[in-house]
């Protein structure tokens, strides 16, 4: 298994670059500005479209996401909810087909912060659900295109504990977020 160290970048597909970012999780897990990074944290890829990132349980993620150089990239997102079952990320609704997916921008980047909510805000995306409303993360499928007609990339982010993420990968998930360590702006990939 291949990993990218922490503050590290992972390239889809030859399209773009992405960074998981966390930060602490809101108790009521709903946000309504983008969250300052707390730091970048590890990947590990089993494959080519299979990636593990670790999170901790009182963190939530932000991915930061950059298209590389010449390229014209869109993203579609789908989340697996066991209370909610497929979502559409971007959307913020029922995931119906990629076809109908709601599509994200990339170029020059773009950032996928959280679920959109029908009152303004997001739902975080965490590992776990911090309430009985509220969607937990454990699967994001991430499909990019470079030309708005086929998807040219896919990969699968799966969220797992720290301790499965040493064990699968032998390395350290590093530490929770800690508010006092935040960076002062806003992070990409």
């Amino acid at each position: 298994m291949s990993t990218v160290p922490e503050g590290g970048r992972l390239d889809i597909g030859g399209l773009a670059r992405l960074s998981a970012q966390h930060y602490p999780l809101p108790a009521s897990g709903v946000i309504t500005n983008p969250m300052p990074s707390c730091g970048a944290l590890p990947m590990a890829a089993a494959d080519p479209r299979r990636i593990l990132v670790p999170l901790h349980d009182g963190d939530g993620v932000w991915l930061g996401i950059t298209a590389l150089p010449g390229t014209g990239v869109r993203l579609r997102a789908a989340m697996a909810s066991a209370r909610h079952g497929w979502l559409d990320v971007v959307a913020g609704s029922s995931w119906v087909s990629l076809a109908h997916a709601r599509v994200l921008a990339v170029p020059p980047a773009t950032a996928l912060d959280g679920i959109p909510r029908k009152d303004g805000g997001m739902w975080a995306l965490s590992r776990h659900a911090v309430s009985a409303c509220a969607p937990a993360c454990r699967r994001l499928h991430l499909y990019l295109d470079g030309s708005g007609t086929a998807v040219a990339a896919e990969v699968v982010l799966y969220f797992v504990r720290p301790a499965t993420y040493r064990r699968l990968t032998g390395v350290d998930a590093g530490q929770p977020a800690d508010p006092g360590h935040r960076f002062g702006k806003y992070l990409l990939a």
